[in-house]
């Protein structure tokens, strides 16, 4: 079953377009990495538009191990380590109950 990584994220500093810069360079190159780890499906970042200083990372997986291992490596913790100096959140995991798609 698949497994999400969710984080709601919002700057420390709203008015510091550097930090947001930084905070999205730094993010960018974390999903890059992902993206060559095994099981990984899909990433995306995304800000919110009547909040810019608001985004939420979400990482598809192919299950729980395959999420937890990734996350685990010194690479993952150090960048994540760095977001959390620029931001607040609460980063969570979840499993997939249902889902829909477009029709074919």
């Amino acid at each position: 079953m698949a497994a999400i990584f969710a984080n709601p994220l919002t700057l420390k500093d709203p008015e510091n377009q550097e930090a947001a810069k930084d905070l999205e360079d730094t993010i960018t190159e974390a999903g890059a990495f992902m993206r060559r780890q095994p099981g990984f499906r899909r990433f995306r970042l995304v800000r919110s538009v009547k909040n810019p200083e608001c985004y939420l990372i979400y990482a598809e997986w192919d299950d729980l191990h395959v999420l937890e291992t990734a996350i685990a490596r010194p690479d993952v913790r150090s960048r994540a380590a760095h977001v959390r100096e620029l931001t607040q959140g609460a980063p969570k995991i979840y499993e997939v109950v249902t889902e829909a798609e477009l029709p074919a």
